[in-house]
């Protein structure tokens, strides 16, 4: 229901060289041969370069065959023209198609960015709110990807049901509540992979404030990415100095070993920085020259 991914609803033109392209792509797609629909679909939109149905049905096969470039670089191209007409329809399609892109790449920030574009312009599409759910998770953001599901269930009943919508908002909701912790380092491990440090950082102290003091990981990555941004190297002294503490008191388990030299490396930059030789020094020498973490400032 809903489906507006699949080509069974193009407009054929009057073009009989368009036309029967059409056709043979059509059937190409009905047996599920997907490449040799592409080759007819590219050739029917030789003839009609405009033709924003054609332009779907092709998104359509690129994502079925994992050429998702290609898919991104139409779907970006269609959306232009589907605008210029005012076509809602077919704006919530090519935002659809955007946001596949950055769900199937983990740019998920990104993805549900262009899912909620397709959403204001295609809202009874169910697959909007479920995949932008999906990426709502993935980023523990579980109470938003709850809301979507509830939203499906409101669309649509029946698919509802027979997808069993529940059981995910089931799932979603015991993750939030048994787990804030991985909760917030998921989500702030998603805002680093796409450079956003600030937002990053948020996350993993809120997953310190959870955590037991004694888990050093929330505070170890805050203190990382605090190098990374370079603004205030007394406060990445202060949280380096915290997690050296901790990770200190377990210094002869040889899997800790590695993160107190990468700290005491991180904290040597770090009072170089601000002309502190003497501490400097200090952590100089308790610091690995060869580490696993870019620590440089």
């Amino acid at each position: 229901m809903y489906n507006y991914l699949h080509p069974d609803h193009i407009n054929l033109e009057e073009d009989n060289a368009f036309d029967s392209l059409c056709q043979k792509a059509l059937q190409c797609t009905n047996k599920e041969d997907f490449e040799t629909a592409i080759n007819y679909y590219k050739e029917a939109l030789e003839i009609k370069p405009k033709q924003i149905q054609v332009m779907g049905e092709l998104c359509w096969c690129f994502g079925q065959v994992n050429q998702y470039e290609e898919m991104l670089n139409l779907a970006k191209k269609a959306l232009l023209i589907a605008q210029k007409r005012l076509s809602k329809d077919n704006i919530g399609r090519f935002y659809f198609y955007i946001a596949q892109y950055y769900k199937i790449t983990d740019q998920f920030k990104e993805a549900n960015k262009y899912f909620s574009l397709a959403i204001a312009n295609k809202p009874y599409f169910v697959s909007n709110y479920i995949d932008s759910a999906y990426c709502f998770k993935m980023q523990g953001e579980y109470l938003k990807a709850i809301k979507l599901y509830e939203q499906v269930k409101k669309i649509d009943p029946d698919y509802s049901e027979k997808i069993n919508i529940q059981k995910l908002i089931d799932d979603a909701e015991e993750k939030r509540k048994q787990n804030p912790v991985s909760s917030h380092l998921q989500q702030g491990a998603a805002y680093e992979k796409q450079g956003e440090y600030k937002l990053a950082n948020v996350e993993y102290y809120k997953a310190y404030e959870l955590a037991p003091k004694t888990d050093f990981l929330p505070l170890f990555l805050l203190f990382f990415n605090e190098v990374k941004l370079k603004e205030n190297y007394y406060k990445i002294i202060s949280i380096g100095e915290s997690l050296y503490k901790i990770l200190n008191q377990r210094e002869n388990e040889n899997e800790f070993s590695t993160f107190l030299e990468n700290v005491c490396l991180g904290l040597h930059n770090c009072y170089k920085v601000v002309n502190d030789d003497k501490n400097a020094e200090k952590y100089s020498k308790k610091a690995c020259k060869s580490s696993k973490y870019e620590t440089q400032v």
